[in-house]
C-alpha cells in the first residue's frame, strides 16, 4: 500500500510536462521529474502554478492533487469521477445521525488519542523519573478507564479535556527549548514548539482526509468533531489516535537532536501574515504574539513527518506496516465497521 507522493514545497514553483514526465520547474530550470505511472497524489504548498495541460492529465489519470496553503492548511484537492461510495455514505450518514452509534465511535477515536498520549509520556518519564509526570500518567490510566463510561457527547469531551490538561502540562518537559512552551495554543501559535505542533498536525490532517477519500467515506460526516463547512471533520476524527505518536514524537526528535533551532522560527507580523497564507485572517487581527516556522523550518518538519510515517513498526494481522498504511488500515475498518461487517472499532494498539 505505499503511496508514491510528490510534494512540492516551494510556492515560486511550477509542475509542468517535460519528456513525457511531470516536472518540477523553478525560475525556467526544471529541478526534478517524475515518472507518472505509479504517481497516486501531488501535494502543492502556497501558490504553485498548473498548466491546463498539467490539470487534464492529473485529472485523467486520476491522481489525488491536493492544494494547501503555504503554511500547511487545507485548500481543496482536484476531484476526478471518482468520488464517494453511495452504499458506504448512507450507511456513513445513517450512523452519524444515530446517537448510540455516532458516541460509540467517538469514544474508540477519545480512548485511542488518550493510550497514545500516554504513551509518549512513559517514554519522556524513563528518562527524567519525575514526580509530576508520573501524576499526569495515573490521571490518563483513570481517564482512559472512564471513557467506555461516557453517556454524552459532552462527558465524553469532557474527560478529553482533562487528559489533554494533564497531557500538556508535561510535555515539555522531555524538550530542549521547552521552557517556552505554556501549554497547547494553536491560534495563533504563540511559541516555537506550538508552531511546529500545528504544522505537523496540518500535514497528518491531509494524509487522514486522503485516506477517507480513498476508501470512499464522505469527509465532512463526522462523529467526534462537528461537522462545519470545508472542514475535513472525519479526517480530524481519524487522526486523533495519530497525534501523539507521529506528530509529538516528531516534535520533540527534531528540538532534542537540534535539528529545529530558533533559526527555523520567525515572528510575521500583521500584514506578513495576510500576504503569508489568507486562512490567517483571523490570527492577524489578534495582539498577540505569533510564531511560524520559516521555509527551512517548514522543509525540516515536512522531511521529518514523512519519515516518521515511513518507517514500518506496527503490528497488524501479524503483518507489518508503516504509520501510513496504518492510517489507510484504519480508515477502511471505519468503513468496514460502518456497513456492519464488524462491531466496533478498534483504536490503535500498542505501537512501538
Amino acid at each position: 500500500m505505499t503511496t508514491k507522493r510528490l510534494l512540492i514545497t516551494d510556492p515560486a514553483s511550477e509542475l509542468i510536462l517535460s519528456r513525457k514526465r511531470l516536472a518540477v520547474s523553478l525560475r525556467g530550470k526544471v529541478l526534478r521529474r517524475v515518472k507518472i505511472a505509479g504517481l497516486r497524489q501531488v501535494v502543492l504548498f502556497g501558490t504553485t502554478r498548473l498548466s491546463s495541460e498539467v490539470l487534464s492529465l492529473l485529472l485523467r489519470e486520476g491522481i489525488d492533487t491536493v492544494f494547501l496553503t503555504k503554511m500547511g492548511r487545507y485548500r481543496g484537492r482536484l476531484a476526478g469521477v471518482r468520488g464517494p461510495r453511495p452504499d458506504l455514505v448512507l450507511a456513513q450518514y445513517r450512523a452519524s445521525v444515530d446517537p448510540a452509534r455516532r458516541l460509540a465511535l467517538a469514544r474508540s477515536f477519545v480512548e485511542g488519542k488518550i493510550r497514545q498520549q500516554r504513551r509518549v509520556l512513559l517514554q519522556v518519564q524513563r528518562g527524567l523519573r519525575d514526580s509530576e509526570i508520573q501524576r499526569s500518567l495515573l490521571s490518563l490510566r483513570r481517564l482512559v478507564g472512564r471513557v467506555p463510561e461516557a453517556e454524552s457527547q459532552s462527558a465524553l469531551m469532557g474527560l478529553e479535556g482533562n487528559a489533554a490538561r494533564a497531557y500538556w502540562s508535561c510535555f515539555a518537559k522531555g524538550l530542549e527549548q521547552g521552557e517556552s512552551f505554556r501549554g497547547r495554543r494553536y491560534r495563533p501559535p504563540p511559541d516555537p514548539i506550538n508552531a511546529s505542533l500545528s504544522f505537523g498536525y496540518a500535514l497528518l490532517t491531509e494524509r487522514c482526509d486522503s485516506a477517507v477519500r480513498l476508501v470512499g467515506l464522505d469527509p465532512g460526516v463526522s462523529f467526534l468533531h462537528e461537522p462545519a463547512p470545508r472542514r475535513p471533520s472525519l479526517a480530524l476524527d481519524l487522526m486523533e489516535e495519530l497525534r501523539p505518536i507521529v506528530v509529538d514524537r516528531v516534535v520533540r526528535r527534531l528540538f532534542n537532536r537540534g535539528e529545529l533551532t530558533g533559526a527555523d522560527f520567525k515572528h510575521p507580523r500583521a500584514e506578513e501574515l495576510l500576504a503569508e497564507d489568507e486562512t490567517l485572517a483571523d490570527d492577524a487581527e489578534r495582539e498577540e504574539p505569533v510564531v511560524h516556522l520559516n521555509g527551512r523550518g517548514r522543509a525540516i518538519v515536512i522531511r521529518a513527518v514523512r519519515d516518521r510515517m515511513a518507517e514500518k513498526q506496527v503490528y497488524l494481522d501479524g503483518q507489518r506496516h508503516s504509520l501510513a498504511e496504518l492510517i489507510e488500515l484504519q480508515a477502511r475498518q471505519l468503513a468496514r465497521v460502518l456497513l456492519g461487517r464488524e462491531e466496533e472499532y478498534r483504536a490503535i494498539g500498542a505501537v512501538e
